[in-house]
């Protein structure tokens, strides 16, 4: 078989982090029909299975551009940074009542607090609870010599929820969008970057951390994909016009997917859903179904995105949506090219 890209775990203080590994060849292939899929040898073997733990209701996402300067998200610019900027809060804004979100409600648990009724779905809109630009220098070089480290990253998020006020617990997640060409490491063999030394190579990850007052907050951790030079990007085509940003967002949707259906799953006992190949974005890792001819595979409130499949116990599939059933949110109706194969994939993605 060969491979490109397979996910890893790692631990960090019981907590799960999610981290791309990177292999080399083509999307992982595995017995099971739909490439993309890891760790399952057939479709029904793949599904996640529910531990226990809790899962988010109603997410607030609160988005951290920290671009200091001379540095860009886009190759383009000022003009490139700001549309990216923009796409990824669009992103999250057009989550709500589409079918693509609507694949969480499959996998429901012990609501995070505040607590609602037990019959009421966890899975309501997403709010973007605050965005904010950080010009703040690097603590470091964020060169494969000099990368940032998780503790950076900690530190950055603390230093944001106290400027900004903003809040902690299992319903707040928030993203560190960092700049092109910065690389992270969260240890010694887990970095952004392939290197000698450099075990588990990774696109992005997510994580928690308790904060001082014993809140938990999760966040992931974005590096700037389409710089990376470990192959996070299989797309060929941009349907926003913008790739820096459309492939970011097909990674951050991976990380926000597998937070709310399992935001604390390092630990024995807090895991929530997860499977053979871990959690459900790992399963469909990079597969992204038919594409239009924009590039795009779904449409959400009439804009176009490409995001990968997650995987749909119900189907027994990599999927790119379910009829909407929220508890709240508009109901918005997603254009899907599904193929001739019930959502799995049947694209080709190369690495080198």
């Amino acid at each position: 078989m060969n491979f490109s890209y397979r996910l890893g775990h790692t631990q960090n203080r019981g907590r799960i982090v999610l981290s791309y590994w990177l292999l080399f060849g083509l999307l992982c292939a595995c017995t099971a029909s739909a490439s993309g899929q890891t760790g399952c040898t057939a479709s029904s073997n793949c599904d996640a299975v529910d531990n226990g733990g809790p899962v988010l209701q109603s997410p607030i996402v609160y988005l951290i551009f920290w671009l200091p300067s001379g540095f860009n998200f886009d190759p383009s610019g000022a003009m490139g940074n700001q549309t990216y900027e923009s796409l990824l809060s669009r992103f999250f804004t057009d989550l709500s009542g589409s079918n693509y979100y609507n694949l969480l409600s499959e996998y429901p648990g012990t609501c995070a607090p505040p607590a609602i009724p037990t019959q009421t779905p966890c899975f309501g809109n997403v709010t973007v609870g605050g965005t904010t630009i950080v010009t703040t220098a690097y603590p470091s070089a964020g060169t494969t010599a000099s990368p940032l480290s998780d503790a950076n990253i900690q530190s950055e998020i603390t230093a944001v929820r106290t400027a900004q006020g903003w809040g902690a617990g299992l319903n707040h997640e928030y993203f560190v969008f960092l700049g092109s060409g910065v690389q992270e490491c969260f240890s010694t063999t887990s970095c952004s970057f392939s290197a000698t030394g450099i075990t588990t190579p990774f696109c992005a990850y997510h994580n928690d951390f308790v904060d001082s007052t014993g809140s938990e907050v999760l966040y992931a951790v974005m590096p700037n994909v389409n710089s990376l030079a470990i192959n996070c990007n299989p797309l060929s085509k941009s349907p926003n016009a913008l790739m820096s940003a459309d492939i970011e967002i097909n990674v951050t949707a991976h990380e926000f997917f597998e937070t709310v259906s399992d935001p604390l799953g390092g630990s024995a006992a807090t895991p929530a859903w997860r499977g053979p190949a871990s959690e459900i974005g790992d399963i469909c890792n990079f597969s992204f179904g038919s594409l239009q001819s924009n590039g795009s595979n779904v449409t959400m409130n009439g804009n176009p995105y490409v995001v990968q499949q997650i995987w749909s116990n119900n189907s027994d599939a990599c999927s790119l949506g379910s009829v909407n059933n929220l508890a709240a949110g508009a109901t918005i109706q997603n254009t899907l090219v599904t193929g001739a194969d019930d959502l799995r994939d049947n694209s080709v993605a190369g690495g080198s």
